[in-house]
């Protein structure tokens, strides 16, 4: 027998009186008066932390009354009045509790609008108030301890709050979205307007596309559940919302190609066809291969250009400058480049050394030259502040090689890493000469005859031997098409392949020995319409920047016949085309020791000789060899080493020396 629960009827109503109360609640304005006299205040923890602490505990209680969040926090700065929410208020408290360690009155330039506040907003903040106002100017541990401090602040109140007002997701927010807003409902359910017809690179510009339409919608929707997510740009992955909410799309096979089938749903309306589940289950192993397989290949990489780079070091002397006649030149193709270069030294025409800011975008589209690491001209390793930038005032007391070389490499290896959280589809699209569209349809991997032209019963296929390779799967690099008047030439762009079907292989197999040309009737064709030729959707690996690093800076192929400033612009264009905005000057640090004296590659060129071309380039592994004694046989072929008269000939000092000396106890 089931015994049905007692109401207690007594805790109801103090529940719904604990209500009724705080509705009735009232709040009254508060004015903390001028900020700046707090800084001189010798009460100032007892004033102005303490109340930090309580108005962070009043908004866990009071935040989701309306009577609280319309009072006011009031406050002066230079003889202006403010009036901010108590949220904004401590938003902003975080930041001037912390600036007043500074010793330095605040402005209205101090303020952060907290109503507004994303990654990049936060990151300018720090950079524009403390970091590139500060450095140099105060004790770099005082400044290290005050980011600590706002950071710790920030992570605070997401620990506070989640208690009691924590995100959750829905499903409800999407469909009164969709009730209201009848863009939104054709965005989310662009998967069913996914056609056959469509190429790999218009189904991915198209679900794009309307992600971008749907997360712009729900910017706007306060009460949507993932609109603060989206805001800030923090805590949502793009491509992950798009399979999860728009459509899934192709998927990658994990052998540099895409599936040649259209996922046709996305998770929300849920997969129902047996070989979409399949297509799209199989994306978890591809993931798991990639991080089994690849990461070990990534990891030893970064070894290697840590190794290469890892007794590099700035000069002890503040503001020193190896007067280098030597400047690489770098070609400023976007903005993106320009703030790579932010905090570095270009050189004038005329010798003078200017500070880029990362705002000159008058330089965008031109070549300049800049004071670099790879030809500082000072011999011991140790960097000139002129040569490096001044980010030398934050890095002065570390390897900067080292660290240098990992916040390169840590992108690519955490690619490998996170291949289950990033894997998709990002194809090369397939494409060919003008005369092909005129005679042939491409659906998405298959090439066919336009048999709606009345003519193609006169039409004949020339493929001739040299453009064929047998041993790889029958690949045609390209054909003629004789049109019953002329020979039309079909040829694929740079990039796309052509396969024979397996009737044409048959055919060419079967035709005369002697004959270095297969020429094909449409007419004796089993069938017209039937595919001809397959042309398998290429995809841009997930760590594809990966090889193309490798690539350039491991391999004879990539350094071969380069100055050290062609190297250079290669190794920013592959950094740029795969979104790593890293100041360049790390990827240079990487460069130096690969650039080695043509007479005595154990040496550095001398880089005080104006416009010195007395240089060898070495790939990674070469220039490692020619460094000093104890990091050359810490790295491999130590047997090889100690046999090579080059190798007595070393006198540099390596970071990883003291490992090495014999200590003597008395």
């Amino acid at each position: 027998m089931i015994q049905r629960r007692q109401v207690d009827l007594e805790t109801v109503k103090k529940i719904r009186d604990n209500l009724n109360y705080r509705k009735s609640l009232t709040f009254e304005d508060y004015n903390l008066g001028d900020l700046n006299n707090y800084l001189n205040d010798s009460d100032y923890e007892e004033k102005i932390i303490r109340y930090k602490k309580n108005l962070l505990k009043e908004l866990i209680s009071y935040a989701d009354l309306d009577n609280y969040n319309k009072r006011w926090i009031i406050f002066e700065l230079s003889g202006q009045e403010f009036r901010m929410h108590p949220a904004n208020m401590y938003l902003n408290l975080i930041m001037i509790t912390n600036l007043f360690k500074l010793d330095k009155k605040l402005t209205e330039k101090d303020l952060i609008d907290g109503t507004n506040l994303v990654q990049s907003t936060f990151k300018d903040y720090l950079n524009d108030r403390i970091i590139n106002k500060y450095i140099g100017k105060k004790d770099k541990k005082l400044i290290c301890n005050i980011l600590a401090d706002i950071m710790f602040d920030y992570s605070y109140i997401a620990c506070e709050f989640s208690k009691f007002l924590g995100s959750t997701i829905d499903l409800l927010s999407d469909v009164e979205l969709m009730e209201k807003n009848e863009e939104y409902w054709r965005a989310i359910h662009a998967y069913s307007l996914l056609t056959d017809d469509m190429t790999s690179k218009d189904i991915e510009v198209f679900l794009n596309k309307s992600t971008d339409i749907a997360m712009n919608i729900i910017r706007k929707e306060k009460d949507h559940c993932l609109q603060p997510l989206i805001e800030s740009k923090q805590g949502i992955n793009k491509d992950q919302f798009t399979k999860y909410t728009i459509g899934i799309g192709m998927s990658p096979d994990g052998l540099g190609g895409i599936l040649p089938k259209i996922v046709k749903t996305n998770f929300v309306s849920c997969i129902r066809i047996p070989s979409e589940y399949f297509i799209d289950s199989q994306g978890g192993r591809i993931a798991q291969i990639i991080t089994k397989a690849k990461t070990a290949d990534t990891g030893y990489f970064a070894r290697k250009i840590a190794t290469v780079s890892s007794d590099l070091k700035l000069s002890k002397e503040p503001n020193s400058d190896c007067g280098t006649k030597n400047y690489v030149q770098v070609f400023i193709a976007n903005k993106n480049i320009l703030s790579t270069y932010k905090k570095r030294f270009m050189v004038t025409d005329n010798g003078d050394l200017i500070l880029l800011t990362g705002k000159e975008e008058y330089l965008i589209g031109r070549t300049i030259k800049v004071r670099s690491p790879i030809t500082c001209a000072n011999s011991n390793d140790n960097i000139c502040h002129k040569c490096y930038g001044t980010l030398s005032y934050i890095n002065d007391d570390i390897y900067v090689g080292n660290y240098g070389s990992r916040i390169v490499s840590e992108k690519v290896t955490q690619k490998s890493l996170s291949a289950k959280h990033i894997l998709k589809s990002n194809s090369v699209e397939n494409t060919f000469n003008k005369a092909f569209y005129d005679y042939f349809k491409l659906d998405v991997v298959s090439i066919y005859l336009d048999i709606e032209n009345k003519m193609y019963k006169k039409f004949k296929i020339k493929i001739y031997d040299d453009d064929v390779d047998i041993d790889d799967d029958y690949k045609v690099n390209k054909f003629v098409l004789f049109n019953g008047k002329e020979d039309i030439l079909i040829e694929p762009i740079e990039g796309t392949n052509m396969y024979m079907i397996p009737e044409l292989r048959d055919i060419w197999v079967n035709k005369d020995s002697e004959s270095t040309l297969l020429e094909i009737e449409v007419k004796k064709l089993s069938d017209p319409a039937m595919v001809l030729f397959t042309t398998p959707i290429e995809n841009v690996d997930l760590i594809n920047d990966f090889k193309e690093i490798e690539n350039l800076l491991d391999k004879n192929s990539g350094v071969k016949n380069k100055t050290y400033s062609q190297l250079l612009n290669d190794l920013i264009d592959i950094l740029d085309r795969s979104g790593y905005n890293v100041p360049m000057v790390h990827a240079e640090c990487i460069l130096r020791n690969m650039v080695r004296s043509k007479s005595n590659n154990i040496k550095i060129p001398d880089w005080r000789i104006p416009n010195n071309v007395d240089y060898d380039i070495l790939i990674v592994r070469g220039a490692i060899l020619c460094m000093g004694v104890v990091t050359a046989l810490s790295f491999e072929k130590f047997e090889n080493q100690i046999k090579k008269a080059s190798t007595y000939e070393k006198n540099q000092i390596s970071a990883i020396d003291p490992l090495f000396k014999r200590t003597i106890q008395g």
